[in-house]
């Protein structure tokens, strides 16, 4: 006959609760013989074994993500992975109703469920079933427009399209080959659509345009303008059409969208233009300005002669002018020459009027002490007095100052026809002729015509000294 043991294991399953065990003396004998001595079951042992409080394990993490489903279609949903070995028992509900209590359920409503397990504690999650939402976009790709022989990357609209499981892409509706991850690099014109497969099927077309580039040349010359008037810009001529937009800059930065532009201000503008293959020129504007530097005071010897002469590019901004002495008109040549002392001016008119004045007056610099004379005649006949037709200085004692070693002559005769027959230049010394013309022959005896021109290389440096005169040839 048996023997039955009862012991008392204190698992606790939960807080305040215990289990008590019952065994007979077969299975007593086999697992328990070893806790006495000479393997001899003492029967009138007696003990208690006591173990610990079974903790909850928060590190456990039940999660069931929403499915989603087309309308009318059903998914199963399973039994959610973890070690989840210390629950006892589990129910899938919806709306606090018990709906299953297998590993998996099968579900088609859209709806919030509700999973639960039963142990020490109990663990739940949430989650819903979601029905898959047509697509009905107004568009999904714009149209584009690129230059041509350029490509573009079209890409396939991940995140807006749930639910849909496959695609196809098309150009001009045949079947066109797009990459494995969907994006498809064209370059022809003509019209592109995106057809997506799921719960329904839809498609969204767009059109790609190409753009011929535009090599329309244009430029501006770097303008002068005057302050005082309107000056606008034009816009250049040619088709430049196919640019999206243009715009004027001054200074780099923005100025004006409009065909045309009214520039007042001096610095650097430009034109470009934004489309298929960029253009961007530039020019400078200046006010218009006039260099009268060649309009200053002179110094003068007694008997010189001031010629003061108008640049010819200032003719091209001030076409007319007046000089003025002591501002009484003088005249409107375009050369002033004077010997009498004062004050003059120039005025200039164009798209403004400029003033520019001077002074003339007479030098207390030995320089003047330079001054030549000229003889009236000379005879060239061998006898070593008045052989040659020379200057002479006028004050005795110029040939020891050595400003005036420091000198450049011009020498011409005339006949009294008034043709050329001889010129001189000279440096540093006084020019002189000896009557005879280039071959060697004496000229004949008569009126002769000179003109001699010099200047000192010294101050006053600017002063240019012309002296002309009649002289006779005796034999």
């Amino acid at each position: 006959m048996k023997s039955k043991y009862n012991f008392v294991f204190l698992f606790f399953m939960s807080l305040n609760s215990f289990a008590t065990i019952s065994f007979d003396d077969e299975y007593f004998e086999k697992h328990f013989s070893e806790i006495t001595s000479d393997n001899e079951v003492d029967y009138s042992v007696c003990d208690t074994l006591s173990g610990g409080f079974l903790i909850p394990n928060d590190s456990l993490e039940l999660i069931i993500f929403d499915p989603y489903v087309c309308f009318g279609d059903s998914i199963e949903v399973d039994f959610p992975l973890g070690d989840f070995s210390r629950y006892k028992t589990f129910s899938w509900l919806q709306n606090d109703q018990v709906i299953g209590t297998d590993s998996s359920i099968i579900i088609s409503e859209e709806d919030t469920f509700r999973f639960e397990l039963y142990g020490c504690d109990t663990l739940s999650t949430n989650f819903e079933l979601i029905y898959y939402t047509s697509n009905e976009w107004d568009s999904i790709f714009p149209d584009l427009e690129i230059c041509k022989g350029d490509s573009i990357e079209v890409n396939y609209p991940r995140g807006l399209t749930g639910g849909y499981s496959s695609y196809r892409w098309f150009f001009n509706d045949s079947t066109y080959v797009s990459s494995t991850l969907g994006t498809i690099v064209i370059e022809d014109a003509g019209s592109y659509s995106l057809e997506l497969y799921g719960c329904d099927t839809i498609r969204d077309s767009f059109t790609l345009t190409t753009v011929e580039i535009n090599k329309t040349p244009y430029s501006f010359p770097d303008t002068v303008i005057c302050p005082a008037e309107d000056n606008y810009i034009l816009f250049p001529e040619g088709d430049f059409s196919t640019y999206k937009e243009f715009n004027w800059l001054y200074k780099g930065d923005f100025y004006s969208s409009d065909s045309t532009i009214l520039v007042k201000e001096e610095g650097k503008y430009g034109l470009e233009f934004k489309g298929c293959y960029d253009k961007h020129r530039t020019f400078d504007v200046i006010h218009q300005s006039t260099d009268l530097s060649f309009i200053y005071d002179h110094s003068i010897c007694f008997g010189d002669t001031v010629e003061i002469d108008i640049p010819k590019d200032v003719f091209e901004f001030y076409p007319e002018w007046t000089w003025f002495y002591e501002e009484n008109l003088l005249h409107r040549d375009s050369t002033l020459k004077r010997f009498e002392p004062g004050t003059y001016a120039l005025e200039l008119y164009g798209c403004d009027t400029l003033v520019k004045g001077f002074e003339i007056g007479y030098t207390e610099y030995n320089g003047c002490d330079c001054q030549i004379e000229m003889p009236n005649f000379f005879s060239p006949n061998g006898d070593n007095n008045n052989d040659v037709f020379k200057p002479r200085y006028s004050d005795s004692d110029a040939e020891d100052h050595e400003i005036c070693t420091s000198t450049e002559y011009k020498l011409e005769i005339f006949n009294q026809w008034g043709k050329n027959i001889f010129s001189s230049t000279k440096k540093d010394e006084l020019p002189d002729w000896d009557g005879k013309n280039s071959r060697g022959v004496n000229r004949v005896e008569g009126l002769y015509y000179y003109r001699i021109q010099y200047k000192l290389n010294t101050y006053p440096p600017d002063v240019k000294h012309d002296i002309t005169g009649y002289f006779h040839i005796y034999r």
